[in-house]
């Protein structure tokens, strides 16, 4: 049961700097975050803490598996269905599904839907590649198959670029953590809080 939820509105917006900018979107009031709101940003994404010690591959492995279980039962119809979900509002159901992010949470999330068909440690993603996942038997985790090839580019001009992989990175075999990453400089005092979902905010004095 969700016990708390937290709001937040976006970082300083471009056009309240300067009358001269263009949108990225093509939109014409979608203007990009201005330097100080990229600022902002990245001191709000650095109170979202999952460790402040890091985490284990294992351990990041796990908490793929774990969004994916709450994202993928919420989309096809939790406890109450999604909005989407309404044949009386005219929406058709998801079938597809595209998900954004960085090399590692790929990686992780392609391990989670093919479970033992594939080797985490043996995949590569390049920049804007894409796999393909089909469902091939019941449940979720480990109930998909990579369809073509894993991080496909194919489709792009120069095809795979900036690849990266977990074999990119040493680990260490006993604790399966990183070795010789020395963080962020200045935050090795610091406290690990990860508690009320990793956010950490300011005793209010109201």
């Amino acid at each position: 049961m969700i016990e708390t939820i937290y709001i937040t509105r976006h970082g300083f917006r471009l056009n309240w700097v300067t009358t001269n900018w263009t949108s990225a979107t093509g939109t014409a009031r979608d203007p990009t975050l201005a330097a100080y709101g990229v600022t902002q940003a990245e001191q709000l994404a650095n109170t979202w803490l999952v460790s402040r010690h890091g985490e284990s591959l294992d351990e990041v492995q796990r908490r793929t598996d774990g969004f994916l279980e709450a994202f993928v039962s919420r989309v096809e119809g939790g406890d109450p269905p999604p909005v989407a979900q309404h044949v009386a509002a005219g929406v058709s159901t998801h079938k597809k599904i595209l998900l954004v992010g960085h090399a590692a949470s790929c990686i992780t999330l392609t391990k989670s839907l093919a479970g033992s068909k594939v080797n985490g440690a043996d995949i590569r993603i390049g920049t804007c590649s894409v796999t393909r996942m089909e469902k091939e038997s019941e449940g979720l985790l480990g109930a998909f198959g990579v369809v073509g090839q894993l991080g496909d580019a194919s489709f792009l001009t120069n095809g795979v670029e900036r690849d990266w992989g977990f074999r990119d990175i040493l680990v260490d075999e006993k604790t399966g953590r990183v070795v010789n990453d020395h963080g962020v400089p200045g935050s090795e005092n610091e406290v690990d809080e990860t508690s009320h979902g990793g956010l950490q905010l300011p005793t209010s004095k109201m």
